[in-house]
C-alpha cells in the first residue's frame, strides 16, 4: 500500500502527515505501507521547515528527512491513496490527473469530517504544533485502516 500526502509547498503540512504516519505505522509493527509527500506549487529540494520539524520533535517524533517534490505523474502512478490537506488540492489533484479522482480523499475525510487542514506557513511554531493536532486523529484512523489484511 502506497499513500501520498499532497499540500501546496511540500514544507509543512504533507510532510508532517507523512513523517506522522510512518511513526505511527512503525510503533504498532505495521508493515508493507510506503509514505511519501509532495506538493502542487513547489521546487523539489526544499527542506521541510523548521517550525515543521519542532512540532514533529514536541509530538516526539523524528525530524523528517525530507525535501520537497512537486506532485508528478510517477509520483500519483505509485500511490493507491491520495490525501490532501485541503479540499482546493483535492481539486487540483483531479484537475491535473483527473484519472485518480476514486484515489484522492481530504485528511479529514479519513474520520468522516469535512474541512481543511490550515496552511502553518510563517506562523510560529506553537501554530505548527496545533496544525500537526488537527491531522492527528486522521492520522490515527488512518494507520489503524492500514494495520488490517483490508487495507483501505
Amino acid at each position: 500500500m502506497n499513500i501520498l500526502f499532497v499540500c501546496t509547498g511540500n514544507t509543512c503540512r504533507s510532510p508532517m502527515a507523512e513523517t506522522y504516519l510512518r511513526h505511527l505505522l512503525a510503533r504498532d509493527g505495521t508493515e508493507g505501507v510506503q509514505v511519501r509527500s509532495s506538493g502542487v506549487a513547489t521546487f523539489d529540494g526544499i527542506p521541510a521547515t523548521a517550525e515543521a520539524k519542532f512540532a514533529l520533535h514536541a509530538a516526539g517524533v523524528g525530524p523528517p528527512g525530507h525535501a520537497s517534490r512537486m506532485l508528478s505523474r510517477d509520483l500519483v502512478d505509485w500511490a493507491d491513496r491520495i490525501i490532501t490537506m485541503t479540499r482546493s488540492h483535492q481539486r487540483q489533484v483531479c484537475a491535473m490527473f483527473p484519472e485518480v479522482g476514486a484515489k484522492t480523499c481530504t485528511l479529514l475525510s479519513v474520520i468522516d469530517q469535512e474541512g481543511d487542514i490550515y496552511d502553518p506557513m510563517g506562523a510560529g511554531s506553537e501554530v505548527y504544533i496545533k496544525c500537526l493536532d488537527s491531522m492527528k486523529p486522521a492520522l490515527r484512523r488512518l494507520a489503524d485502516n492500514l494495520r488490517g489484511p483490508d487495507r483501505v
